[in-house]
């Protein structure tokens, strides 16, 4: 029953009254007089009759908008209309001031205090005051009791209420705190004054967190019994919401308690309206349905140093990150930072990462320069940060063989070894929480990882200037903890949630294609459960969609797509351009459409790639037949996009011994065969060239007299034990000289 917890007037000694009192008096008239003692102030107090509203002015002392800082009343809330006495603010801090105020009938005494009071240099104006100590301990000690009343004074005030039983003056004591607070204020309500029912709730506010989308509400009503009749009622209401969600109350939504649901991600307002049957009050509750967090720290860090003065066989450290593009005087400083993350701590079964960006707190900000931000592809990430060798010439994502001093440009980058850019920044204020963007192409590396590190690498190639120091906190240093996630150092946040949208797109994002390319494709969702099945429409066109436009404003490549892939018609690519897709997908339970992310690649020129199918070889003179040569067979294979024309190739040797002719006929296929002519070492050079862009890879072939010292050549090269002739194997040769040697003795001292 509602009525469980009606907390009735009663409960402050008024229950005598409420039965002697006619309900539905209209007259507050109930202040006769009110005097300050002992107060610096020296405007005299003003009792205002039925004058408690939004608007009106707070304090004696503060008349009218002639005076530096007039208050007026922000909401009068439930004791709209009462009588009040302005007091003054200039007695907020006298220890002696005493505020005389008649009743001159039976009711109920209020105090209004500033929620302020009591907390020291706190601004807290969100919980009630804290009252005790040498700050106002009378108003407990006269009876005064909290109520779940509140009046706005210039910031939000707690109601304290007294009963009267007969007509009397109250000696009310003072406030003695008036760092930034405002004075309390007096009101009163004769008996029978029908105040406004109230509502407490618990909780105010709530987060939910998917899959969890529903809580508890625990209502508390307070009443002072009139009129009487009919009972308290409740109406429960939503005033904003998703589009599109739905929010039911349980059992249903006149309860006090409630079970509240809610069906869509995003912000929801609920409204109760307590009511009994003459006047009414609402209460608030904010909830946000949202994804699940995550936070991750790095565990490894590195800045790789290329100044000139130092490095860059050396890294500048592994306990601070630098990012520094400059020349002082005659010296440079050349540094690119590393992190290294495990994120095996915060992935999800069947959950993917979304939203991610990165948050820190800036040590130094020297220079607003932009830093960007790449992944180190999964291939080289598993280079250790923290190795006492890691340095400039063996970090992945740089030229390692990059001039000693030379400025940081984007040639430096070294693209084979890094992902897209994931996200640029021009770094804030020192001491300051920076959060970027969240990014797209971030969430896609986050969730491509299959060993569960991801390495990210801080570069700026912003033109050189004085003064370009970027330095965030380190992950070591114990004094810059985020708040949200007790984490140090740059921190990846995002959240993580069961995707019902198309991802992992090829092309990946914002990396390049060629315009021959013959299909789109992604990985789609998983259906919403068994039977249901998912469709995709998909949008192409070189313009940013626009979710307001039909199909964004693209070209449709295709609708109800069951495939996870679209065929793109020839002649839709052009060169040189950026086109941007989308992938919306539909699942057969759900009612909606979920709209896909915006994914892009481009169609300028790529590097084209050269890698050896075969590593470096050992051969011998005789080996293929010929007693004075031999025969290399050197594979390779080349990739490109065919802009800005199909590449050409050229087939060289690099270096050799001395005299020896190779003859490279035909020197512009993949895979070749050489004769080597001679003993010794040669190097060989495949280069792929676009008409723009080169590309070239090279390979070692080391030839030796016979077998055995072509085995002898090889780096890691270790004798038998037992090959006394040294002829790579062990016979009956090598007993024989060991039998000749059996007793030979090269000791200066006797053997035996």
């Amino acid at each position: 029953m509602m009525s469980k917890k009606w907390v009735f007037l009663a409960c402050l000694g008024l229950f005598a009254l409420s039965l002697t009192a006619s309900a539905g008096v209209t007259d507050p008239n109930i202040i006769s007089a009110a005097v300050a003692v002992n107060g610096t102030a020296p405007e005299p107090l003003v009792v205002v009759k039925s004058g408690l509203w939004q608007g009106a002015l707070v304090f004696a002392d503060r008349p009218d908008a002639d005076h530096t800082t007039p208050l007026y009343f922000g909401d009068a809330n439930d004791l709209g209309g009462l009588d009040y006495v302005r007091t003054t603010m200039d007695d907020k801090a006298d220890a002696d001031v005493q505020f005389h105020v008649t009743l001159d009938k039976p009711g109920t005494l209020y105090l209004i205090i500033d929620n302020r009071v009591g907390k020291g240099t706190t601004n807290d104006t969100t919980t009630p005051p804290v009252l005790g100590g040498t700050i106002m301990p009378w108003v407990s000690a006269m009876g005064f009791t909290q109520t779940d009343r509140a009046v706005n004074i210039s910031t939000p005030a707690t109601v304290y209420a007294l009963s009267v039983t007969e007509p009397n003056t109250f000696v009310l004591g003072a406030q003695n705190d008036g760092t930034s607070r405002a004075m309390y204020v007096v009101a009163a309500a004769p008996a029978g004054w029908n105040l406004a029912p109230t509502m407490r709730v618990t909780p105010a506010s709530k987060i939910l967190e998917e899959p969890v989308n529903y809580f508890n509400i625990d209502s508390t009503l307070t009443d002072d019994g009139v009129p009487g009749t009919p009972p308290l009622s409740v109406v429960w209401t939503t005033t904003a919401q998703p589009a599109g969600s739905t929010v039911t109350f349980r059992p249903d939504n006149t309860s006090e308690d409630v079970t509240v649901e809610v069906t869509t991600l995003g912000s929801y307002t609920l409204k109760a309206t307590v009511s009994d049957g003459e006047k009414s009050n609402t209460t608030t509750v904010q909830v946000t349905y949202r994804l699940p967090m995550f936070a991750a720290d790095a565990y490894q860090q590195l800045t790789a140093c290329n100044d000139s003065d130092k490095g860059p066989t050396s890294h500048y450290t592994t306990t601070v990150l630098h990012v520094r593009n400059y020349v002082s005087g005659t010296n440079t400083r050349r540094r690119v930072g590393f992190l290294k993350y495990d994120i095996s701590d915060v992935k999800r079964e069947g959950k993917v990462f979304v939203n991610c960006y990165l948050t820190w707190n800036f040590k130094a900000v020297t220079s607003s320069k932009h830093v960007y931000v790449y992944a180190i592809n999964e291939a080289q990430d598993d280079f250790d940060l923290s190795a006492s060798n890691a340095a400039w010439v063996n970090v992945p994502g740089i030229k390692n063989d990059w001039p000693r001093g030379s400025e940081i440009t984007m040639d430096t980058l070294d693209l084979p070894d890094i992902s897209p850019l994931l996200l640029s920044y021009i770094p804030a204020a020192k001491e300051t929480w920076y959060s970027t963007p969240t990014s797209a192409a971030l969430d896609e590396i986050m969730n491509s990882s299959s060993d569960n590190y991801i390495t990210l690498m801080f570069i700026s190639y912003d033109a050189q200037s004085s003064s370009f120091d970027i330095e965030p906190y380190s992950i070591s240093d114990s004094t810059h903890i985020d708040p949200d996630s007790g984490l140090k150092g740059i921190i990846i946040k995002g959240q993580v949630r069961s995707p019902i949208w198309a991802s992992r797109p090829a092309p990946a994002i914002n990396t390049n294609a060629k315009v021959s390319m013959e299909q789109l494709s992604w990985v789609n969702p998983q259906p919403s459960e068994t039977g249901a099945t998912v469709t995709s429409d998909v949008y192409i066109g070189t313009t940013v969609p626009d979710p307001l436009l039909p199909n964004y404003g693209l070209t449709t490549l295709g609708t109800g797509i069951s495939d996870a892939f679209v065929a793109i018609p020839a002649g839709t690519l052009q060169r040189n351009l950026t086109y941007y897709w989308v992938v919306d997908s539909h699942d057969s339970v759900r009612p909606d459409v979920t709209r896909g992310f915006v994914w892009s690649f481009t169609t300028n020129n790529n590097v084209p790639t050269v890698t050896m199918e075969t590593s470096n070889q050992y051969l011998w003179l005789g080996k293929t037949g010929a007693p004075d040569s031999v025969i290399a067979d050197l594979n390779a294979t080349v990739e490109d996009d065919g802009l800005p024309q199909p590449y050409t190739l050229l087939w060289e040797k690099v270096s050799g011994p001395e005299g020896a002719a190779v003859v490279i006929d035909p020197n512009n296929v993949e895979d070749i065969n050489l004769t080597l002519p001679a003993v010794g070492t040669y190097l060989f050079r495949l280069t792929a060239d676009d008409g723009d862009l080169t590309a070239s890879s090279t390979v070692q072939v080391v030839v030796g007299e016979t077998a055995c010292e072509a085995a002898k050549l090889k780096t890691d090269y270790t004798a038998l034990a037992g090959d006394f002739d040294d002829d790579c194997d062990v016979d009956m040769d090598d007993l024989h000289v060991m039998a000749a040697h059996w007793l030979d003795c090269s000791s200066l001292a006797s053997c035996f």
